[in-house]
């Protein structure tokens, strides 16, 4: 019977590609799957670098992608950037402060917020904890909480 340290690149090549049928993985979290299924590490590095080479795994893009879920999902670049690390990339994507704003906007019409309504100072404190609990930069908060301001009074 064969060990699982013999298990040749092709059969690590093709656990790698059921893996990702399954959901996106970034190269670190499918590396520790792969070693944990018994993979030898150089065929796991080998399987790796095929999978980049045919363009079936691209952390740069899986981050990007994944940020931009969240954002959309109303979190911030703190959350996102805690979350990527969890999910083992290593490099972020750029987050534009543009995409926050809009994110904390749509967050603020949702909350039912008024220009008027964030006058108060409690309100606006209250709005501010919450923004910052989901993750949001407080110069990202304090721009979009102006910029509501402007365009809705």
């Amino acid at each position: 019977m064969a060990r699982k340290e013999d298990k040749p690149a092709r059969q690590a090549f093709n656990e790698a590609l059921k893996l990702l049928a399954g959901r996106d993985m970034s190269s670190n979290a499918l590396a520790e799957k792969l070693l944990s299924k018994g993979f030898a590490a150089k065929e796991v590095d080998e399987t790796l670098s095929l999978l980049r080479s045919k363009k079936y795994l691209d952390d740069g893009k899986l981050a990007s992608r994944q940020a931009m879920l969240y954002l959309e999902k109303g979190k911030g670049f703190f959350y996102i950037k805690h979350h990527l690390r969890n999910l083992g990339f290593t490099e972020m994507p750029e987050i534009p402060a543009e995409g926050e704003i809009d994110s904390i906007l749509e967050i603020l019409e949702k909350k039912g917020q008024t220009p008027a309504k964030l006058r108060n100072a409690k309100t606006r404190v209250k709005m501010m904890v919450f923004l910052s609990r989901r993750g949001f930069r407080q110069e990202t908060i304090q721009k979009a909480l102006r910029h509501f301001e402007e365009t809705e009074g």
